[in-house]
């Protein structure tokens, strides 16, 4: 009897461990090297109904159009540090399931280098493109929980 209970308490912690190790890991925004880096930030509109649901094909995600990238509104510049530390907070994940673009709604972040950040506030969708929309990385979750009315009004509207 006590070796079946020692197989059962193994196979149970072996089982733990493996699902716990199975977590997606974070991706983190660093404040600092946002306002250093960060030119600008933008609410976009991107039109892509065509996006599709991956699971575990982070290498399947497809570089944006960058002529589909509609302005809506842009950040005011005295917003930029409060926006920055939101966004520095807000949890990302490298999700195994994800859109292979994004669609709908997005934060933009563009960089000093010319690369710039979508994020999605309607899909699980968020990367790191250069200037012509190819893919410089892939994140994952998009801002899905996160509430960015006091940033852009065009979000209080909708």
């Amino acid at each position: 009897m006590k070796g079946k209970k020692l197989i059962f308490l193994s196979i149970t912690l072996s089982v733990f461990v493996f699902l716990v190790a199975c977590d997606p890991s974070e991706y983190e925004h660093n404040y600092e090297n946002l306002m250093e880096h960060v030119t600008q930030v933008a609410l976009i509109e991107y039109d892509n109904p065509a996006a599709k649901e991956l699971f575990n094909q982070r290498n399947k995600v497809k570089p944006i159009n960058v002529e589909k990238i509609v302005v809506v509104e842009i950040l005011q510049e005295e917003q930029k540090s409060d926006f920055c530390k939101t966004f520095s907070e807000s949890l990302f994940m490298k999700t195994w399931r994800h859109e292979d673009s994004p669609n709908g709604l997005c934060i933009c972040l563009f960089f000093d280098n010319g690369n710039f950040e979508l994020v999605s506030l309607e899909v699980e969708f968020s990367g790191i493109f250069d200037s012509e929309g190819n893919v410089v990385e892939f994140i994952g979750s998009g801002l899905l929980s996160k509430n960015f009315v006091d940033f852009f009004e065009a979000l209080d509207k909708r």
